[in-house]
């Protein structure tokens, strides 16, 4: 939840709003704050009394879904609890006989926000939009005698594929963009669940966001990166290669207005095991993507490892120069350079997962594919010794790394380079 908030604040940064004050706020009975204990066991254990239903339904609706349009700042930062508390205390461990009214109010709420997007504040519009990527036709019971998996509510389903639709042409906000896709993603990891429209719109909203060229012009490289994303990240729980899902996935791959990080982690998704890639021309074209993309890879960590071994070389101090890198910094107390070797871990671990899963449907490629995964999986080890080796000894294992990865990436019968003595 943290992180949503802080990703909400970046997107709402992308938008201009009118002062506060000038957005709609639904009017709240704030005398009913104290129902709220009442209210929590009421949904656990409803009784057959008409007047305690009222009081119920009166909470809700007079103050609980009111309360989430205030626009102060405190009630903003709230925002994301009373979405939690709205799930975890009043829908999930609802009776059975309350659980779908419960549902069909939170529906009937974002639905009235959503179309309000103009008058309440972005934040308040943003939350509802993921209220409703939360909402199920029937909730999961994960532990116990009576499992079962979640069945999206499929017109929640049907509206959060309209939003996606309708944000990549600009008629929403990125915002709600980006709370559409959580809500989509989540429904691909519940794929079965869905009615045959369902499987159908969620297919193809995840793939129009990663076919999508021209993005608004508010959205920007870090945005559009975490968006398209979240999209490959549906395709690969929905495990369908087929219809242009990997052709897209590739072209992410190769995608240079992504950062490396994202092209990375979209082609791990390749390695997920839901994902089953074919033999034949699109996984052949997805395996040249990975081999560049290892390249690219090799060639950042290389980069990074020489300026490391420079500026090791000099005397760095406390007030010394300003060291920016996402693999290197000084140490605030001592004054000297370390490593960052969890960020080239994480980064070698995406790369060896995507060449792992292609090297079998990599045809001509194959063994370099191989080759290229065993190197990498060799410079993991390296990296995660801390006690065996020190930083300097990670940076010329990364050298002789990236010599290997260039060599192998090179059409069949290049004149090898020199090679780097390995530890």
């Amino acid at each position: 939840m943290r992180w949503t908030c802080l990703f909400l604040v970046a997107l709402a940064g992308l938008c201009p709003h009118p002062a506060a004050a000038q957005y709609k706020q639904d009017p709240v009975d704030q005398k009913l704050n104290r129902q709220r204990q009442i209210a929590i066991r009421y949904a656990k254990s409803p009784s057959g009394d008409p007047a305690e239903r009222k009081n119920f339904d009166d909470y809700l609706t007079r103050y609980y879904f009111p309360a989430m349009t205030r626009t102060d700042e405190t009630s903003l930062g709230e925002l994301g609890d009373l979405r939690f508390d709205l799930f975890s205390q009043f829908i999930w461990p609802a009776d059975a006989s309350l659980q779908s009214d419960l549902t069909a109010k939170a529906y009937a709420y974002s639905m009235n926000v959503i179309k309000g997007f103009r008058e309440y504040h972005p934040a308040v519009v943003y939350n509802a939009v993921l209220i409703l990527g939360g909402l199920d036709k029937t909730y999961a019971i994960e532990k116990g005698a009576n499992q079962r998996p979640a069945v999206p509510l499929p017109e929640a389903n049907a509206r959060l594929a309209q939003i996606v639709g309708l944000g990549l042409k600009g008629t929403f906000s990125p915002s709600m963009l980006a709370g559409a896709l959580v809500g989509l993603e989540r429904h691909s990891r519940a794929f079965a669940g869905l009615d045959r429209d369902g499987k159908r719109q969620t297919f193809a909203a995840l793939l129009a966001v990663l076919k999508q060229e021209d993005f608004p012009p508010e959205v920007n490289r870090e945005v559009r990166g975490w968006l398209r994303m979240r999209a490959a990240e549906g395709l690969a729980n929905i495990g369908v290669a087929g219809g242009g899902a990997l052709e897209a996935m590739t072209a992410m791959i190769a995608n240079d207005d992504l950062h490396l990080d994202n092209r990375s982690r979209i082609a791990a998704l390749l390695g997920q095991e839901s994902f089953k890639l074919p033999e034949g021309a699109a996984s052949l074209a997805a395996a040249e993507a990975v081999v560049a993309l290892a390249s690219d890879v090799a060639k950042y960590e290389r980069d990074e490892a020489n300026e490391f071994e420079d500026l090791q070389a000099g005397v760095v101090r406390s007030g010394g120069p300003v060291i920016s890198s996402s693999r290197f910094e000084v140490d605030p107390l001592e004054g000297f350079l370390t490593y960052n070797r969890g960020a080239l871990i994480a980064q070698l671990m995406h790369l060896k997962d995507s060449l792992t899963a292609l090297a079998p449907v990599a045809g001509p490629r194959s063994e370099a594919l191989t080759q290229m995964a065993a190197a990498t999986d060799k410079l993991i080890n390296v990296a995660k010794d801390p006690r065996g080796t020190q930083d300097l000894d990670v940076t010329l294992e990364i050298d002789r790394w990236a010599a290997e990865i260039r060599q192998l990436a090179k059409p069949a019968g290049a004149e090898p380079e020199e090679a780097i003595a390995p530890l």
